[in-house]
């Protein structure tokens, strides 16, 4: 069964029903829509109008209009019992009938937003959304390799963050055929190697995989489609124009689902620039024998922040709201303008139920591996044929 989602809008109402806010007390929950206004008015950019606004003048004095196809807020300097409300300066554009809007007193729509996303950033502890990402390869001589967002890929997320790495693993090297670029194709599809031992008999499907493991285009996994008579290689996905193969390149290619591919094999050491969102990491021994194989990272994808309204995410709701309400009371306890010991005492009950939820709701990431320095001269420093110990493949 998915998982259930929100949107930013309505996280946002969540939370100003959990503040019982006067407008969201009134009109069901949500957003509503603008109305046409009194006789003869129309939407400006210092004034809209909304005739089911039939409070006493004024009553909506000092609120914050909230406009949500712009994301833009205005203080609302007068209103009258016919739904005008006066803004304090003009919005970019006039709205019209079609667009929705919120009305806030106490917190400021733009602080509810920070605080929503401050909630959700946090939120990887309690609830993981765990990644495997098998997007790099072994290339020959690296040790570093890349865990931002452009280094990875996850099914629901092209370019993921990742919060915390739980295991790295390299694919055993079985059955994998390597050669050499001898010429490349000009629409970025095909190369060739002059030097492979084509035989009718040697099969490549949709399931045979070409990484780039050394010289230029270094790093690059594509699917093979096909190899020909002529010794041409045609991949899925152009190769990078910026990185670009030349007769310099040396290439690996296997199928992954034949059955005597070997499994996985966990690395127990590695060293990452930092725990917690770490940018890369470091093998502390080269591994030769498995040259061109994929990397697998098994990882804690971070909770990326919400911009537009229609932004969703798996964060609960709840936790966002009880989050966000301690992290709104806790910013009124530097404000002299507010009851400080009060305000603390809200921010912890809210920080209190939203410890409570996690705990009783929140899900448990696998064990991650223990990343350690390695001592000098150890187990792994004599490691590099540990994927490949009777020298299988050999090349």
């Amino acid at each position: 069964m998915p998982e259930p989602t929100i949107t930013f809008n309505n996280a946002r109402a969540s939370v100003g029903r959990a503040l019982r806010q006067e407008f969201f007390l009134r009109y069901g929950g949500v957003a509503k829509a603008l109305t046409d206004g009194e006789a003869g008015s129309t939407h400006t950019t210092t004034a809209v109008n909304d005739t089911d606004l039939t409070q006493d003048s004024d009553f909506w004095a000092g609120q914050w209009l909230y406009v949500l196809s712009d994301s833009e807020e205005r203080l609302v300097t007068a209103s009258s019992s016919g739904g005008n409300l006066t803004l304090e300066y003009a919005l970019s554009a006039a709205p019209d009938s079609a667009d929705s809007y919120e009305l806030w007193g106490m917190f400021s729509p733009s602080d509810v937003n920070t605080k929503i996303n401050m909630a959700v950033r946090q939120a990887w502890r309690f609830f993981p959304n765990i990644v495997v990402s098998e997007a790099s390869v072994l290339q020959t001589g690296i040790v570093r390799y890349g865990l931002l967002a452009s280094d990875m890929t996850s099914p629901d997320n092209t370019n993921p963050s990742v919060a915390e790495v739980l295991s790295i693993h390299i694919e055993a090297n079985r059955g994998t055929v390597y050669g050499e670029v001898t010429s490349t194709g000009a629409a970025g599809l095909t190369f060739t190697d002059t030097s492979f031992g084509y035989d009718s008999d040697f099969l490549v499907d949709s399931d045979w995989l070409v990484s780039i493991y050394d010289g230029p285009g270094g790093g690059q996994l594509r699917q093979l489609n096909t190899v020909d008579s002529d010794l041409l290689f045609t991949v899925d996905t152009d190769y990078a124009a910026t990185d670009a193969l030349t007769t310099d390149s040396k290439y690996a290619a296997w199928n992954p689902t034949t059955d005597d591919q070997l499994p996985w094999f966990e690395l127990t050491a590695a060293r990452f620039d930092q725990l917690e969102n770490p940018d890369y990491f470091e093998l502390r021994t080269l591994y030769p024998g498995a040259d061109g194989m994929r990397i697998r990272v098994t990882y804690v994808e971070q909770t990326t922040d919400l911009i537009d309204g229609a932004d969703l995410t798996r964060v609960p709701e709840q936790w966002i709201t009880f989050k966000a309400l301690s992290l709104l009371y806790a910013s009124l306890v530097g404000d002299n303008r507010h009851d400080r010991s009060a305000s603390a005492s809200v921010a912890g009950y809210f920080a209190d139920l939203a410890n409570e939820f996690a705990q009783q709701e929140g899900r448990r990431s696998p064990a991650a591996t223990m990343w350690q320095e390695e001592e000098q001269g150890g187990y792994y420093s004599n490691f590099s044929n540990k994927l490949n110990p009777l020298d299988w493949a050999g090349r």
